[in-house]
C-alpha cells in the first residue's frame, strides 16, 4: 500500500515547525536519541535497546523518553537539535518537526521499513541514514512490527561513527550477551512450557554456556 500525505497536512506540519523554532530553548539538546525503554519496561517486546542508549550516550546524545514531556516541550526539543536518532516507530515519526538539515539516524526494529516512515521522510530536508542494528529473528514474517525485537551494536553502527575494529568488536560482544534471553522469551512463548520449569533449566544451561563459550 502506498503511503502519502496531503498538502494540507504538510501546511499543518510547517506551522508547527515554525512555532517550535520560536519556543525558548529550555530543553536545548544538541543530540537526542528517542528511546522506548520506559514504554516497554516489563513487557517482553523489546530487548537490547539499553545497549543503544549507552552507545549513543557515549557519542554525546541525550536520551529522551517522549512520554516524559508535554507536546510543547517535545516540539521545543525537536526544534533545537542538530542530530536525531531513534529506532523506527512512533518516536522516529517526529522527524517531521526537525529543522532543515538535521542529521537523522534510524534503526529498523526488524527486517522491514514502515511505509509511514518513508513518506514522513519526504516532509523533511534532513539527511536520513538507515542503519541496521537489530537481530529480530523471532518476529513473525507476516507482522514483524509486532515484535519481539532485539537491538545490538552492529558493525554498520560502529562504522558510521568510525570506531576502530577492536573497539567495535568489544561493543558488539557486550551488546550481544543477553541475546539468549530474547531467544528464551521467543521459545517460551511458542512452546507454552511453564515459566518456572523453563527458566530454571535456562539458567542452568546459561551458566554452563558462559563457562565454555567465547563471544564473537
Amino acid at each position: 500500500t502506498t503511503r502519502f500525505y496531503t498538502k494540507e497536512y504538510k501546511q499543518m506540519i510547517d506551522v508547527l515547525r515554525e512555532r517550535g523554532s520560536q519556543l525558548p530553548d529550555k530543553y536545548h539538546y544538541d543530540k537526542i536519541y528517542l528511546s522506548y525503554t520506559h514504554k516497554f519496561l516489563g513487557r517482553s517486546r523489546s530487548f537490547g535497546e539499553k545497549s543503544l542508549e549507552r552507545y549513543f550516550t557515549s557519542k554525546g546524545y541525550i536520551i529522551v523518553h517522549p512520554e516524559d514531556f508535554s507536546f510543547i516541550e517535545q516540539l521545543g526539543i525537536y526544534s533545537h537539535c542538530s542530530m536525531f536518532a531513534s529506532t523506527i516507530g512512533s518516536c522516529s515519526h517526529n522527524i517531521v518537526f526537525l529543522p532543515d538539515n538535521v542529521e537523522v539516524i534510524l534503526i529498523p526494529r526488524a527486517y522491514y521499513l514502515t511505509g509511514y516512515q518513508v513518506a514522513l521522510n519526504e516532509l523533511t530536508k534532513a539527511p536520513v541514514h538507515y542503519i541496521d542494528s537489530s537481530l529480530s529473528i523471532a518476529t513473525n514474517a507476516e507482522s514483524p512490527w509486532a515484535g519481539p525485537w532485539y537491538f545490538y551494536i552492529s558493525k554498520g553502527l560502529t562504522d558510521f561513527y568510525g570506531e576502530k575494529k577492536e573497539v567495535a568488536d568489544t561493543l558488539f560482544r557486550e551488546s550481544i550477551r543477553d541475546f539468549h534471553w530474547y531467544l528464551a522469551w521467543w521459545w517460551l512463548s511458542e512452546t507454552q512450557i511453564p515459566p518456572k520449569y523453563y527458566l530454571q533449566n535456562t539458567l542452568t544451561e546459561w551458566k554452563r554456556y558462559k563457562q565454555t563459550t567465547i563471544y564473537y
